[in-house]
């Protein structure tokens, strides 16, 4: 996989995450 797709990836991740705790 390339790094720039799984930095992406996770930081999608990541926001999902933040949007569903608030």
């Amino acid at each position: 996989m390339n790094s720039i797709e799984k930095y992406y990836k996770d930081r999608s991740i990541d926001i999902v995450g933040e949007l569903a705790q608030r």
